[in-house]
Order: structure tokens, then sequence, then C-alpha cells
């Protein structure tokens, strides 16, 4: 999450996303040639990035991750940093936190996190 700089999140354990999608929309109208149909391409969606982490309700970036779910108006400057030091950064905002009792015994606590990416993936190589 942004700042002036930006925080790690312990404990992720899993990253999945971003999904990017297009939608084609169907552009056929009546001054179309007979048997074809056309298709556009929309704006592009950026998706959303989920992470499973072992999630710990003490842990100041955790709370803040449940604090940002409850006041959805928040956007974020979000950093994800690959093993070659290369990273993409965009703007998001937590749409879903899923807090769950993996193993009761252990006393352990895991979580989902959903962040919904409001901006284009502005990708930094590794240099």
């Amino acid at each position: 999450m942004s700042g002036s700089a930006f925080a790690e999140i312990p404990g992720v354990t899993s990253l999945d996303g971003p999904n990017i999608s297009r939608k084609m929309i169907n552009t056929t109208n009546m001054d179309s040639v007979e048997f074809e149909e056309f298709r556009g391409a929309a704006l592009a969606d950026p998706g959303t990035l989920k992470a499973a982490l072992q999630f710990n309700p003490s842990n100041a970036t955790h709370a803040l991750l449940s604090t940002r779910t409850y006041s959805g108006s928040f956007v974020d400057t979000w950093q994800m940093v690959f093993s070659d030091s290369s990273s993409y950064e965009f703007s998001g905002s937590v749409s879903d936190l899923t807090i769950k009792a993996a193993n009761p015994a252990d006393g352990i606590l895991t979580a989902d996190v959903s962040i919904k990416i409001t901006s284009e993936l502005v990708q930094n190589l590794a240099t």
C-alpha cells in the first residue's frame, strides 16, 4: 500500500492475478454486408488481484486491510514485486477480505483478500 513508501504485506502464501480482460462489442449494423458480424474491443478491465495469507489480526498492515474493506472509498497505490525485482504498480481498492480459521487447533488464521484494480498496470523492469 502507498504512503511515502510501500508497506509489505506479511504472510502472503499465494497470488492470483491480475486477470486483465477486454470485452468484445458487437458493432454490426444495418449497413453491414450480409453474413458478416463485426466486433470491436471495449475498454480493458485490469481485473482483480487475489492473495492468500496467514492472517494476524494484531499486525498493523493486516488490520489496515480489514479497515479498507469496510471503507470502500479508499483507493491505494499497490506494488507487486517479482523474484527478478521487476514489479507492477497500480491503484486499487480492497473489495473482499475473508478470514478463516484454517487450523483452529494450531491457532492459525488465514485470509483471502481481493483488490479490485482501478488503473493501468505500470510495469517496472528489473535493472
